[in-house]
């Protein structure tokens, strides 16, 4: 499996965005998304992103990176970092 998570930020609006691995392309991580090995985001919270597979009797648990925030309490400068090198895969 050639799946990790890379990282959270806050987009605009407010809302948190998980961004995960799958082999060399990074993806926005969001409940049903299925992954090109065959495993699926069966859920994420604040801590952890949990993959299902049809085939695995267990679930596979990623853990979500914490807060990291810059010295004024923002966090903006890895959430730009995060964002784009995302867009750079796309």
């Amino acid at each position: 499996m050639q799946h990790r998570v890379i990282g959270r930020f806050r987009s605009p609006e407010g809302v948190w965005m998980v961004f995960l691995m799958d082999g060399d392309v990074a993806l926005p991580a969001a409940p049903g998304l299925a992954l090109s090995s065959g495993w699926v985001v069966d859920s994420i919270n604040g801590h952890e992103l949990k993959l299902r597979h049809p085939r695995a009797e267990l679930p596979v648990i990623l853990v979500v990176p914490g807060d990291n925030p810059g010295q004024d309490g923002s966090d903006e400068s890895s959430s730009g970092n995060l964002l784009q090198r995302f867009q750079s895969t796309r």
